[in-house]
């Protein structure tokens, strides 16, 4: 997978640089259209709503792993009380050897969906203040101006 280029975010080659960005979806998308709101005043080219869909993969799949790990365990439970008993548990071997395969593949694919939802959540801007005024430069109020106006000719 390719990885981008942010302008406030250097090269990220792995997510563990991420550990410790933390974003609140749930309420990112319950104010999803504030932010469309935002990225359209800001003139952004991101796109919230990718990051909803994201999101929503990312539960998904992360659910689809909690189940696979819960049946993992029932088998390796199961396996332990046939051998207990004397049974033969190869084939229950095989099928747990698959299982924990199928748990690693889906991995690999959460990995890959939070990569992308964490770089589409970073070309997100950060919200404005309520109070700034929206438009062209013609719009801006000075609020404070602090010291000397210099002008230079």
């Amino acid at each position: 997978m390719a990885l981008k280029y942010f302008s406030s975010v250097k090269k990220i080659p792995d997510m563990r640089r991420y550990g410790e960005l933390k974003f609140n979806y749930k309420n990112f998308i319950q104010n999803l259209p504030v932010h469309f709101s935002n990225v359209s005043n800001r003139k952004c080219d991101a796109d919230p709503q990718l990051v909803a869909s994201f999101y929503e993969e990312y539960l998904k799949k992360s659910n689809d792993i909690n189940l696979m790990r819960r049946q993992l365990n029932l088998m390796k439970e199961r396996s332990a009380e046939i051998k207990r008993n004397g049974g033969d548990i190869l084939m229950l071997l095989k099928d747990i050897k698959k299982h924990n395969d199928d748990i690693q593949k889906f991995g690999l694919e959460l990995q890959t969906i939070e990569m992308k939802l964490m770089d589409e959540t970073l070309r997100i801007p950060n919200s404005t203040c309520p109070d700034s005024p929206v438009g062209a430069e013609e719009m801006a109020v000075v609020v404070k101006t602090v010291g000397v106006k210099f002008f230079y000719i």
